[in-house]
């Protein structure tokens, strides 16, 4: 149950404002009873820096490299960013 809250924890850190949300037109739809969010990609907003403690970035990696749910083509804009951030590039797969 720690492990789930401190993901949670850090998908607060990260979660957009309102303000941030209307700039990219932000949707979130049902689709088979599984929440998808969806944005105008012509848009975009500031990039922003986040401070992450050591104990954090151990979690997300951790998460990253057992989460088999996400769609690897579909989640690549997002995803590959941030496992840039925390993997070197020695370690790709």
């Amino acid at each position: 149950m720690g492990s789930i809250r401190a993901i949670w924890a850090v998908q607060d850190k990260l979660a957009l404002s309102a303000d941030e949300e209307k700039t990219i037109d932000l949707k979130r739809e049902l689709v088979s009873g599984q929440e998808r969010t969806v944005w105008n990609p012509s848009l975009s907003i500031p990039v922003k820096a986040f401070d992450f403690t050591d104990a954090e970035v151990v979690r997300v990696k951790a998460a990253i490299e057992t989460w088999d749910a996400y769609g690897a083509a579909a989640d690549r804009r997002w995803l590959e960013p941030l496992i840039s951030s925390l993997f070197s590039d020695d370690a790709k797969v």
